[in-house]
């Protein structure tokens, strides 16, 4: 059901003489109530290659609650139980992560260290009740090899 629409609904009995005339409920219409957002979607945790980065990508959620979503809290932590995440507000113009990814990148870290990530989707009624969490669960920052020295043939 989508927020904001009304939706009206008729009952009939049925029994082995067959239906009866159909009772309109009361009231006769009715809109499922403005609520906090779905989880965003597609939320993909990638390695750009510096070694002490990680990106965090996603789209909107598939409902908004029946208000505009206006940011996003991405947390991340070296435990999968999030005991002690760090947190970044990303602020969304209307619509920005519907059509192309939403992207933010986590600076800082320790190469070679596993990084979980989750994000919550907020409107005005608060945030999403649960995160999503990223794909892969966790990803280790890493960087490509450096060139080998003093190589003699």
């Amino acid at each position: 059901l989508n927020v904001g629409t009304l939706y009206s609904a008729r009952i009939s009995a049925m029994n082995a003489e067959g239906l009866s005339y159909p009772t309109v409920t009361s009231p006769s219409e009715l809109a499922p109530p403005p609520q906090k957002p779905d989880v965003p979607t597609s939320v993909r945790l990638i390695n750009p290659g510096s070694g002490t980065t990680l990106r965090v990508l996603w789209m909107s959620p598939e409902s908004d609650g029946g208000s505009d979503i206006t940011k996003y809290k991405i947390e991340w932590d070296s435990s999968e139980s999030f005991e002690n995440p760090f947190a970044y507000e990303y602020v969304a113009a209307t619509d920005s992560c519907s059509t192309s990814a939403c992207t933010h990148t986590i600076y800082g870290l320790e190469q070679g260290v596993p990084v979980f990530a989750r994000i919550f989707s907020y409107n005005k009624h608060g945030f999403s009740v649960v995160a999503a969490s990223s794909e892969p669960a966790s990803l280790s920052p890493l960087a490509p090899p450096t060139s080998p020295q003093n190589v003699k043939v």
